[in-house]
């Protein structure tokens, strides 16, 4: 709700919980982490980070590769 309501500084927060929650539950590899970390980067997309964006899609890309 606050990506889509424009308040990123907001989201941040619950984006990084929730990838600490995620990867603790169902390991970095997992199908439901790695699609919340494309969704954060596309948050940090559109909330004008294009660098950070990028960085977080190399990690995502190695995860693919395991």
């Amino acid at each position: 709700v606050y990506r889509d309501d424009a308040r990123y500084a907001e989201a941040e927060p619950l984006y990084r919980r929730a990838r600490s929650i995620l990867e603790g539950a169902l390991g970095s590899a997992n199908r439901n982490t790695i699609d919340l970390l494309e969704d954060y980067a596309r948050m940090l997309r559109v909330a004008g980070r294009a660098e950070e964006a990028a960085a977080l899609d190399d990690t995502i890309a190695a995860l693919r590769a395991r």
